[in-house]
This record gives structure tokens, C-alpha cells and sequence, in this order.
């Protein structure tokens, strides 16, 4: 339903990878994931409550999307901002120094 799709991207739009059913979590939508950050142009607060279900087949997703993020807030003049007790639970789940 989402690949092939054009959707007017939102900040919201990030929510919806927390609602696929585990049996369609692929690489695929790991990389549509860090598009979807890509493509916010607003400022915001991301939850990445379900982030850890895609690390099994995307290992480095969670630090690309951070590094995205940081990059974003550098070159944009947004602020997007990662909800703290996901920052806390992903940076304590993968047991390694992020590198930004």
C-alpha cells in the first residue's frame, strides 16, 4: 500500500512505519523509512517506538536516521527532534557509542 504511493509528506507520515505488521517489516521500508525523514520539512518530535523490529535486517537504521536528522537540523534551520524514551531504549538496545 505504501510503495508506489505519492504522499504529501508529513511528520506524521513517520507514524505510520510503528502500525506495519511485523511480518512486513523488509528493507524496503527501511529505506522508504530514512526517505520519509528525509523529506520532512517541518520541525517535529519522531517517536520510534517499533524502530527495533527493523534493526534485525537494518542494523545501521537507527544511526542513519539520526545522522539524518542532525544533519537536517544543521543545514535546514528545522528542528527535528527523537522522543526521549526512544532515543534511551534504541541507544540501550544496540549496546554501542552512536557516531554522529
Amino acid at each position: 500500500m505504501i510503495q508506489g504511493k505519492q504522499f504529501k509528506i508529513t511528520p506524521v507520515g513517520a507514524f505510520i512505519y510503528d502500525f506495519l505488521d511485523d511480518n512486513l517489516i523488509s528493507k524496503s521500508y527501511a529505506d522508504s523509512l530514512r526517505s520519509t525523514i528525509k523529506n520532512i520539512h517541518e520541525s517535529y518530535i519522531i517517536h520510534f517506538d517499533k524502530l527495533e523490529r527493523f534493526l534485525a535486517i537494518d542494523p545501521d537504521l537507527f544511526q542513519d536516521i539520526l545522522k539524518l536528522i542532525v544533519n537536517k537540523n544543521e543545514t535546514e534551520g528545522i528542528r527535528l527532534q527523537v522522543w526521549r524514551t526512544s532515543l534511551v531504549y534504541i541507544s540501550a538496545k544496540l549496546g554501542t557509542i552512536l557516531n554522529l
